[in-house]
Parts: structure tokens; sequence; C-alpha cells
């Protein structure tokens, strides 16, 4: 049967969207590069005694990739084409935003100075450790939930330009097996995702990564993963509720 032109028109939007949101998701290749400089360390792996947090990343530090169900790794192919910018001087803010706003995971004691704050080398710690095919699924998983977040609190304060993202947008997560039981919905919002993976944080952000932890199963950290991924390279997300 032949689409109608109504139907067709909606098919070219939806794919239309898709792409410009795909664009505005290499936010955090500027980050990383920006925060290149202040920190090293090692992520650590549940069958490594450590993982350098330079690997796979010399020629692209995005965290934005593919990754299939049956692996645990993150590959860190490069999605960053037109990437939008943050600007240096606004990290510091950024920080401070991600810190105040996502405090269960990034400041959880509510007080400065200590242990379980987001810091710069700690948020390069976590993005490097994303990157690196021999992170755990926990660290993965962190890092993909860690770039979403950058990306709402970048348009939050206005520190990013090209294509924004808000609570209020809308996914499509149907492609991924398992995780319309996983967030209760098939076109949960950008916000109940992140919800729902901040709900489930039971670590410490301290520098160590086996302190990073989520109360999912394996199978269900796998697939918050494939979600995370899809949406920070853009393909899941079917609005940007801004």
């Amino acid at each position: 049967m032949t689409p109608s032109r109504s139907t067709g028109a909606r098919d070219r939007t939806r794919r239309g969207t898709r792409a410009r949101f795909a664009a505005a998701f290499g936010v955090i290749a500027v980050v990383v590069l920006a925060l290149s400089t202040l920190g090293s360390g090692a992520i650590l792996s549940p069958n490594s005694s450590a993982v350098s947090p330079t690997a796979n990343t010399a020629s692209s530090p995005t965290v934005n990739a593919s990754s299939s169900p049956n692996s645990s790794a993150v590959s860190p192919t490069a999605n960053t084409a037109s990437s939008p910018t943050i600007d240096a001087k606004s990290i510091d803010g950024l920080l401070a935003y991600v810190r105040r706003e996502y405090w269960e995971i990034y400041d959880a004691d509510r007080s400065p100075g200590t242990d379980d704050d987001l810091t710069s080398s700690k948020l390069d710690l976590i993005l490097k450790g994303a990157a690196s095919t021999d992170a755990a699924l926990k660290v993965q998983l962190l890092g993909q939930l860690t770039t979403t977040i950058l990306d709402l609190s970048s348009t939050a304060i206005g520190a990013a330009s090209g294509e924004r993202i808000c609570d209020a947008g809308h996914t499509d997560v149907t492609g991924v097996a398992g995780a319309t039981e996983l967030f209760g919905e098939a076109h949960p919002t950008i916000g109940t995702v992140v919800a729902n993976l901040i709900g489930a944080w039971n670590g410490h952000l301290t520098n160590d990564g086996r302190a990073w932890s989520f109360g999912y199963s394996e199978a269900k950290q796998m697939v918050a993963v494939l979600v995370l991924e899809g949406m920070n390279a853009g393909r899941l997300i079917t609005s940007s509720g801004c």
C-alpha cells in the first residue's frame, strides 16, 4: 500500500528530527577536550587491575557510540562533525549545576569539598572510562548517564549552541529489547529515563570506579546503556521538550 501524503510527511519530519539531534550530542567531546589536561587516573574493571583512562580515546574523545547487546564495551566512535560547543569558561558553572540538580549521584552528602563531589578531573575519568573497551559495565552506564545529564545541564544554563534537550523531551525505546519494561513505557520522557537511573544508583562517586554501582542486574544495565547511548547519538529522541 502506498503511504498517504500526510504519513510520508510525518515520516520525513521524524527522520529530520533525529538527524538534527544526532548533530547536537557532540557537546561532550568538547568537555573532554577541555578537561584533558586536568587529571589522569585509572578506572578499574571487575576483571583487571586497571584500565588506562586514555585507552581508545586518542583520536575521538566522545563516548557517543554503538554497542551490541552481547558486548560489554562502548566503542568511542566519533559523532561530532557538527557538534555544538560549550565555552570552556562555563565548565565550572556546568559542574556546579550538575552537583546541585543531580546531587543524588554527584554530591550525595550535599557538602562541598568531600570525596563524592563531581570535579573536572573526576568527570574526565567518568567519560574516558565509558569510552574504554575494558571498562566495567557500571562505568559505561555512569558515563552514558553523565553524558545525557551534561547535555540537559548545558541547555539549562545556556552553555550550548545547536539543538537543545530538556526533561520533557520524548524518546522511543521500542527498538531496544527490554527497555519498555525497564522504563515502564515505550516512549518515556528524557527526564523519566534519567530519574529511573538516578533512582537505581547505589554507589559512591569517589575516584575509584569500583565504588560506582547501580542496583540493576547486568542485563538491565546493558539495556540502560543501549538506551542512553541511543539517546546521546540522537537516534532515540523524538522531541526535544524545550
